[in-house]
């Protein structure tokens, strides 16, 4: 059952993007923390899902059609190209994860599930081979979406090599480790999507639905630059004080080993609906944001890095109190965080650097802490405990 499972799933992985990818010639291709005066507004759904009508057209140029992209850039066509297809993948192989953990049987791994994997393999190096293809244009976005291509072409062919080779039990585990570097890839484009649009002045051009981390009211990575763009729109002499706060869940792989990325997807959720509950409702401009898989960012309108502070230290404490339920067993969670102010020219990428800097940081100093730096170098912030909420938060596949 397991090796059925697995085959068809994958299967269908493969020989979809195969077929899709190849492009003809090139690819013609947020103190405490509240929505802004005028929040994005979200898409008005479809008749049709559009991952059903992507999933029926082959064509690259039509699958960016429904979901509203339109460019004449390769390079920007080739990135929400990559994008949208890394996003089918994943979501084929939670689909395998969660029927592996689901199934009673316990077989051996045959070799034709390595050659499977090795279909996303074949995909990623048809897509660096288009990059290779472009005349040079000086634009080192280029380069970095080559060398991350072949980067996780390679990854990809080590692990159709292992799982040819291993039991169903080991299968888990390479399916897991399939799964992350999916998710990297994922967020390494969006940042190169986000940076290439913001230097061409083509924000905008983010389709409304993309800017939203899907089932909620936070921003996607992707938001967040549209974010950025329109809060330095508005202060265009960049007057006004804002902060970052930038949480990390401490060690939630472990987690996500146990429970599995479709139940892990759901708690992720669970906590972007979490931070939004610590958001303003009365007053400011404030902000989360979803930047990865156990990333979450605050954008702190008016607001200091000291406010913000106290702001961060409260949200650690609350998350400190959360256990996880599921499947009979309960797992504690913690986050490390770290905050500053904004930059008066500071760019999405640059804040998120400086705050992974500062998360670092926290976890060298044990995790479960939070740093801020305004200025005069990573601090500890200590404040007193406040009184917040035990609770347990359950789930279920």
């Amino acid at each position: 059952m397991i090796t059925a499972v697995f085959i068809i799933g994958l299967l269908n992985i493969g020989m979809g993007f195969a077929i899709g990818f190849l492009l003809e010639k090139r690819i013609a291709t947020s103190a405490v923390l509240a929505p802004a005066p005028a929040p994005l507004a979200r898409s008005a759904p479809s008749a049709r899902p559009a991952s059903a009508a992507m999933n029926a057209s082959r064509d690259p140029d039509d699958k960016l059609a429904i979901i509203g992209i339109d460019s004449d850039s390769p390079l920007e066509k080739l990135l929400w190209t990559v994008k949208l297809d890394a996003g089918q993948f994943r979501e084929e192989l939670v689909s395998v994860d969660r029927n592996l953990r689901a199934s009673v049987e316990i077989g051996d791994v045959s070799q034709r599930h390595g050659e499977l994997l090795c279909n996303w393999q074949r995909t990623l190096e048809t897509f660096a081979a288009a990059v290779t293809e472009e005349p040079s244009t000086g634009d080192s976005c280029w380069g970095e979406l080559e060398e991350l291509l072949l980067d996780q072409s390679h990854d990809f062919k080590e692990l159709g090599d292992k799982l040819s080779g291993e039991h169903a039990e080991g299968s888990e585990e390479l399916l897991a480790i399939a799964i992350d570097r999916t998710n990297f890839l994922r967020d390494r484009i969006d940042r190169l999507i986000g940076d290439l649009l913001r230097q061409t002045e083509r924000l905008e051009a983010i389709p409304e639905q993309l800017q939203r981390y899907p089932g909620t009211a936070g921003l996607s990575r992707l938001g967040l630059e549209v974010l950025f763009d329109q809060w330095w729109r508005d202060d265009p002499e960049h007057v006004r004080l804002v902060s970052g706060v930038l949480l990390d869940l401490d060690r939630f792989s472990l987690v996500n080993r146990h429970v599995g990325t479709a139940i892990a997807d759901q708690i992720l959720l669970r906590f972007v609906e979490l931070l939004l509950q610590f958001v303003r409702t009365d007053r400011g401009f404030d902000r989360v944001a979803h930047l990865s898989a156990d990333q979450f960012l605050l954008f702190l309108g008016d607001t200091s890095g000291k406010n913000a502070a106290h702001g961060a230290e409260r949200i650690r404490q609350a998350i400190e109190a959360i256990r996880i339920e599921s499947q009979g067993r309960q797992h504690g969670i913690t986050a490390s965080c770290g905050v500053v102010e904004i930059a008066k020219t500071e760019t999405a990428s640059e804040l998120i650097s400086r705050l992974e800097t500062l998360v670092a940081e926290a976890k060298k100093a044990g995790r479960n802490r939070a740093f801020l730096d305004v200025g005069e170098g990573p601090q500890l912030i200590q404040l007193p405990q406040y009184r917040v909420e035990s609770r347990i938060m359950q789930f279920d596949d």
